[in-house]
This record gives structure tokens, C-alpha cells and sequence, in this order.
């Protein structure tokens, strides 16, 4: 049975109500903390010899069932309620694009970070789900959401799963060792660079103050970023110019910290459930997305800059980046201010409590809007004084389309798709620990693991 039919066929109520499911509820933050290590070899993978390691009893391999993909997509990426957004509207409280929260932060809660994993029986994609109210699991019954989120929220991209061959061995490398093999899963937290750049340009150009603005200055030429006409018209009179290339290192870094507190989650739940994982990096993205014929990889779509450099767009069909050849820069502008102030935007007040309403830039499917407020109507109606200036977003749609025309890309110094690293997560042999590790190098946890959640017995 492949696991869209083992997904199709779960029962979310049951999931919650296992033992093993209850008890993880219990486990402590601090006993995951002090016990997150990484633990690089899956069971059922051989162990190079070097003169040390001789280790010669080599199990079958164990993949994760979807109870544990459920667990550790929720814990990466998954919907935990609402947010607060409990900052006033002179503090720029319509900086935030959605309500919804997830276990995982993200600056401005703009929420354009996925969760793509590769196991045994392909590549899927896990869409977290919409949340109705501030914290939704409250106690271990709630449980029973995090299962029916992995069932209604899992696309399956690939029925091939990621395999390191001889010829994309240096995808890898040192980590083919023990990377993507049967019977593991690797999870890849990825997110959109081009939303957030254009979201902080926005903001820059909006201050209210003119000497809080920011002046974007092309390293290369050394002169504004499309922008020089909103000098000479005083707009940007006395504001604070910033080269492109320090603007867009910040939203690098912003993009680099949401990806890796999804790893951490992951491996903080894999821990606590005893389960074995490795968090890495230093891979070759592209190829491992799919930019090269050396492997098919993610299965993004690719494009070329200026310079003739590939990068990531997106996934046709399931999401895609706020640059062409999905959008203009001009309707990407129009798309981000429109998930806020538009028709269908989370500070209308024609949009009520529940409405369906679509995003395209956000979710190929309509997603309802609940906001955390007694008075959401009175919220929205403040909210819409503090709409961004008509001047800030002409502004936003120069500048953007001076970075995109001159360079063929937006960002210029980091791809549309980030993914900075990769958690695996697998099974372990206790039994190879066992016989070169000192006691206490695995956990009770561990080695009950495979009896307590897959009723298997060694």
C-alpha cells in the first residue's frame, strides 16, 4: 500500500488515541532539549569500513509510518492557532500578512514557507491547515487535528522518491553516506525570498516619516535602485540610503532563520518520539532541486537571470515565486498589498468571519479568514487608515521592477526558493550503539521505538 493510501485511509481519532501518540503529549521540552543529538546512520544502511567500524550486523530498514510523517510535519511547519498581532497600528500592526500561526515563527507572519519530504514513496508536499481560533490543541485529544491536517494537507509531487546516484554523488557529498537511502525521510523547509524582499521594500517606502524611508542603491552602478524619481519629488527627501546588497542579505537571513527553527522542531519531536535524524547543509540546492540533468530533484521549475544563471521558481500547479513567469512585478506589488487591504484582503471589512477567499501567490486553494479579535468589524475598519500610501506602493512596483529588468531575478544575491538545510529523519540500530558507543549514548526511547510504535519485536 503506498502512503497516499495508507493517508486516505486513516483515521485521525484513532492516531490520537494510540499510547504511544498520548504519552509523546507528556513528553517535556526540556527532556527534548537535553536529548536532541544527531544520529547520522538509518537503521538498515551499511557502515563504510575504516579500520574502526566493523559493524557487519546490518538490519532491514524501517520507513516512518504516516502517524510519525504526521507528527514531525506538524511540529516543522504545522498550524498551532491564531496569533495575537497584539501590537497597535501606530506600531505597524498591518505588517502582518495573515493571522494564522504555525509551530514554527516567521517575520511579519508572512507565510510563504513550505515543508516538501522525500521518502520510499515519493516526493510530497505538506500544506498546513487553516486555524479557528487562538491555541487549537489544548489538550492530547486535540491530537486528533494534526492527523486530519497531514490527511487533507499532503500533495504528492513525485512517486520517485530522492536517490543519490554516482552521478549526483556530489550533491552530497560527505552525506551519501547515510542520506536519502530506504527507509529514511528527508524534510526540506523552503522558503520565498521574492514576498519578503518586495514586503520590505513596501514597508521602507512607507514610513510614515520621510527620513525613515530607505533609498535602495544599486552596488553594481552605485545609483538608485529605480527610484530617482521619488527623490527628485521629495518623497524620499532626507531618507536613509541602503546598498541592495545589505537589504537583501536581510532578507537572506530572514528566510535562512524561518527554514532552520523548522529543522530544529523536527528534530526536537524526532527526539522525543525516538527516532534518529541528522540536520545538514553545505548541498548543492540547485541541483537537488531539480536545476540540472544530473538529478530530477524536487521537480522545481527553472529560469535563467542575466548572467545566465539558473534559479528556482517554484512548482507549477502547487506554488510559485512573486516573480515572473508566474507575475509581473507590478501584479506581485498588487498581490501582497491585496492579501492585506484588498477585496478579498484580511483587513476588508467586506471579508467576514469564516469567508473562503483566494490568494494567488499564497495557496492554489481558497483559505477561510478568522481573525483573533471580539470585534474583528471594528479591527478591520481601523485597519484600513493605515492602508499603505499610494506613493509607497508605486514606489515598490519601480523599484522591484528595476532589480527584476536589470537582473532577470528578485533577489539578486539569493534564489526566489531557499532551502539553507535538510533534516533526516530514520530509525536507528541500538545494537551498532551498543557495540561501539559508551552506555547512555542511546535512550530507552530509542530502543523500544520500532516495538512501541510499529509493534515489531527483535
Amino acid at each position: 500500500m503506498t502512503l497516499m493510501e495508507r493517508i486516505e485511509k486513516m483515521e485521525p481519532r484513532e492516531c490520537a488515541s494510540r499510547p504511544e501518540v498520548k504519552a509523546l503529549w507528556d513528553k517535556g521540552l526540556l527532556w527534548s532539549l537535553a536529548h536532541r543529538r544527531s544520529f547520522k546512520y538509518p537503521r538498515g544502511v551499511e557502515f563504510p569500513k575504516d579500520g574502526f567500524y566493523e559493524y557487519k550486523n546490518v538490519k532491514e530498514p524501517v520507513p516512518l509510518t504516516e502517524v510519525e510523517l504526521a507528527l514531525l510535519c506538524w511540529a516543522g511547519v504545522g498550524t498551532n492557532g491564531l496569533i495575537r498581532n497584539d501590537v497597535s497600528f501606530f506600531q505597524y500592526a498591518v505588517m502582518h500578512q495573515s493571522f494564522e500561526g504555525r509551530t514554527t515563527p516567521v517575520g511579519d507572519n508572512l507565510w510563504f514557507r513550505y515543508l516538501i519530504f522525500s521518502n520510499d514513496d515519493g516526493i510530497f508536499f505538506y500544506k498546513p491547515h487553516v486555524p479557528t481560533k487562538v491555541v487549537e490543541i489544548e489538550t492530547q485529544e486535540d491530537m486528533e487535528i494534526i492527523f486530519r491536517a497531514f490527511k487533507e494537507g499532503i500533495i504528492q509531487l513525485s512517486d520517485q522518491p530522492i536517490r543519490v546516484d554516482e552521478n549526483s554523488r556530489a550533491v552530497m557529498l560527505p552525506n551519501s553516506y547515510f542520506t536519502f537511502k530506504p527507509g529514511t525521510t528527508a524534510f526540506f523547509p523552503i522558503a520565498e525570498t521574492s514576498i519578503r524582499e518586495i514586503n520590505y521594500i513596501l514597508m521602507a517606502a512607507h514610513d510614515d516619516r520621510r527620513e525613515d524611508r530607505k533609498i535602495l542603491i544599486d552596488d553594481q552602478t552605485g545609483k538608485p535602485a529605480g527610484v530617482q524619481k521619488w527623490i527628485d519629488n521629495g518623497y524620499l527627501k532626507g531618507a536613509l540610503p541602503i546598498p541592495l546588497s545589505m537589504f537583501e542579505a536581510i532578507v537572506a537571513g530572514s528566510a535562512a532563520a524561518s527554514a532552520a527553527f523548522s529543522i530544529q522542531n523536527i528534530q526536537l519531536c524526532a527526539a522525543a518520539m525516538g527516532l534518529g535524524g541528522y540536520p545538514y547543509s553545505g548541498i548543492n540546492m540547485p541541483i537537488l532541486m531539480g536545476g540540472t540533468p544530473v538529478m530530477r530533484g524536487l521537480g522545481f521549475r527553472f529560469v535563467s537571470d542575466s548572467r545566465g544563471f539558473p534559479y528556482s521558481v517554484g512548482i507549477d500547479g502547487v506554488f510559485g515565486a512573486h516573480i515572473p513567469p508566474y507575475m509581473s512585478m507590478d501584479e506581485a506589488v498588487d498581490d501582497l498589498h491585496n492579501m492585506k487591504f484588498g477585496p478579498n484582503g484580511r483587513y476588508a471589512p467586506e471579508v467576514k468571519e469564516g469567508d473562503r477567499v483566494m490568494y494567488p501567490g499564497f495557496d492554489p486553494e481558497p483559505r477561510a479568514v478568522h481573525r483573533p479579535f471580539k470585534d474583528p468589524d471594528k479591527y478591520t475598519r481601523v485597519a484600513q487608515a493605515y492602508d499603505y500610501k499610494p506613493e509607497a506602493i508605486a514606489l515598490a512596483k519601480d523599484a522591484c521592477n528595476y532589480i527584476y529588468n536589470t537582473y532577470r531575478r528578485l533577489p539578486t544575491i539569493i534564489d526566489p526558493f531557499y532551502c539553507p538545510g535538510v533534516v533526516q529523519v530514520h530509525h536507528i540500530d541500538p545494537d551498532l550503539y551498543d557495540e561501539y558507543m559508551p552506555e547512555g549514548s542511546i535512550w530507552q526511547e530509542q530502543r523500544e521505538h520500532l516495538k512501541v510504535w510499529h509493534g515489531l519485536s527483535e
